[in-house]
């Protein structure tokens, strides 16, 4: 009798145990997970930092956070092998009452550009490990990659012959003595750019281009 008394308690107590955590895990919970940096250069080393905080009397024994970002941040550890069209990462907690837990992980930027994550997956297991409650997030993180620093040793000579003819080119005035080639007149042309012989053959004003 006092047998089936002790199961008849310990079903009731499981039963309870799972009902009040299917109600109550997601109260006082909050996750967090964000760049501290918010603009760094390619090639440089960040940071991604994951804040869990359990503001509530029931502990949580096992959550895991599940998110995706970009494959050109490079964490410390990883291979090419766990890395497809983007990494996803996997995160596990046990959280005890009122308990705050951060964590912070190491990457290199191998890219520019503006990479981050739109929302991540929390699940969450019982103190019997017996049910899983599940949940996805919104949560927007965003990190901005800027090109690497080059220095002026670093730039072909070419590039910088090629910087030298754009300013060259960039003059207010034209040089009358570069002819370009003869178009209609427009209202803004100068009437001393016309050409009266073209634009009688043409029986339309023309007038004469030249470059800057």
């Amino acid at each position: 009798m006092k047998l089936i008394i002790a199961i008849l308690i310990s079903v009731a107590l499981f039963g309870a145990i799972r009902i009040l955590y299917r109600r109550l895990w997601r109260d006082g919970l909050e996750v967090s997970v964000d760049f501290p940096d918010r603009i760094i250069r390619e090639g440089e080393q960040s940071r991604l930092l994951t804040v869990i905080t359990n503001d509530k009397w029931l502990p949580l024994p096992l959550l895991q956070v599940k998110f995706a970002i970009t494959r050109t941040f490079r964490f410390a550890g990883t291979s090419e092998s766990e890395v497809t069209d983007q990494y996803y990462r996997n995160e596990y907690f046990a959280l005890r009452s009122f308990e705050r837990i951060k964590r912070t992980y190491p990457f290199t930027c191998e890219r520019r550009g503006l990479f981050g994550m739109k929302n991540m997956d929390v699940i969450c297991r019982d103190l019997f490990m017996s049910e899983e409650m599940y949940e996805t997030l919104e949560h927007t993180a965003t990190l901005l990659v800027l090109p690497r620093r080059v220095k002026m040793h670093q730039i072909p000579l070419d590039g910088l012959k090629l910087m030298g003819e754009i300013e060259t080119n960039l003059k207010l005035q034209e040089d009358p003595f570069a002819f370009a080639m003869i178009r209609e007149y427009q209202p803004y042309d100068p009437m001393h750019s016309l050409n009266w012989k073209v634009s009688a053959r043409m029986n339309r004003l023309m007038v004469n281009t030249f470059h800057t």
